[in-house]
């Protein structure tokens, strides 16, 4: 899953750059300052061709692309910003020279969303569902919302079970069925776009301002379906290599009810959450004065609108409710306007 020889590449110190920028300074020419200085430490040293004499040579060419792509970097809105006239609630969008990568805006409704953030942390994340907490005490109580334990989950898995010691899927827990219909609907709006295929497995990660999931590779699954990710809560800033984790990631903004597809090329590519929209590092009290954000003329993986689609019908939730009283919902409320659920779906086995 992680991949030890890109922990110092171009792609995880770009991944690396915009968790450590303050969100009100992304996109501006401070910003795009920091990512040249990268380029000029990664790319005209640690990647410059060596001569038979074991000499540097010059790597212009390369440089050139990484300096272009550097002064045209963004990371995109495409969440707050509508790309197309008369846009529908949902809409979905591609990203140039990044195949297979889609975002599907706003596909779950706001009522929708919590009524699967309000049973993920009802009952996905409780044994014999396999989680980080389950792994450090087999006897841990349950359930683990809202209990002092939950403040230490960072993931869960339900369906084929993942072991991230192992690497390997072990164990099976019922596959939620709402899940299932979840994914069936995206699939049927996308068949046009990948070929259908059906869930048996996901893993659920849990952020907050403090944690992040550093960039790595889903490639335990036994199929190259395309992972699925449902986005609950709080905004966050998802990055995406290409298959040459040597190039600049895609970086996005996602936010709640939203969906992301990696498929086709992407589909075992480097890919991470490099921080919650509104998260600021401690140290960066000095960085506060404001700067404004510069659009360039061609952004890098720059976000075009495919097409409006339907959000998620009413019907799939049909007899789908929540057994928590008011004051339970009203906690969860709380939570996700600071925290995020992300539900990354999959087919682990053939």
């Amino acid at each position: 899953m992680y991949d030890n020889n890109h922990v110092n590449g171009l792609s995880n110190s770009v991944f690396l750059c915009i968790r450590n920028t303050p969100y009100t300074k992304l996109n501006t020419n401070s910003f795009r300052r920091t990512l040249l200085s990268i380029v000029d430490n990664y790319i005209n040293y640690a990647n410059a061709d060596v001569d038979s004499d074991g000499n540097l040579t010059d790597s212009s060419d390369k440089s050139n692309i990484h300096i272009l792509n550097a002064e045209n970097y963004s990371v995109h809105f495409v969440l707050s910003t509508n790309l197309s006239e008369n846009s529908e609630p949902c809409s979905l969008y591609g990203f140039e020279d990044f195949p297979g990568v889609f975002v599907l805006r706003n596909f779950l409704t706001q009522d929708q969303s919590l009524l699967l953030a309000c049973e993920t942390l009802r009952s996905y994340i409780n044994p014999p569902n396999n989680s980080n907490l389950l792994l450090m005490d087999p006897n841990i109580s349950s359930p683990i919302w809202p209990s002092n334990s939950f403040k230490n989950l960072r993931w869960s898995t339900i369906g084929h079970l993942y072991d991230w010691g192992k690497r390997q899927y072990i164990g099976f827990t019922q596959f939620p069925e709402i899940i299932a219909k979840i994914v069936n609907q995206i699939n049927t709006l996308l068949s046009g776009f990948y070929q259908p295929f059906t869930a048996d497995s996901a893993i659920i990660n849990f952020y907050s301002n403090s944690y992040f999931l550093r960039l790595h590779r889903d490639d335990a699954e036994e199929t190259n379906d395309p992972v699925i990710n449902i986005s609950l809560g709080a905004p966050a800033i998802f990055c995406i290599c290409k298959e040459d984790p040597s190039q600049f990631p895609l970086s996005c903004v996602v936010d709640s009810g939203s969906i992301i597809i990696m498929s086709k090329n992407s589909r075992r590519c480097l890919h991470g959450i490099s921080k919650l929209y509104h998260y600021v590092k401690p140290d960066s009290s000095n960085l506060n004065g404001f700067e404004t954000v510069k659009d360039t003329k061609t952004p890098y993986a720059n976000p075009y609108f495919i097409k409006n689609l339907p959000q998620c019908p009413n019907d799939v939730f049909h007899g789908f409710t929540t057994s928590l009283d008011e004051d339970q919902i009203s906690d969860v409320k709380d939570y996700l306007s600071k925290s995020r659920i992300s539900i990354s779906v999959r087919k682990a086995k053939l």
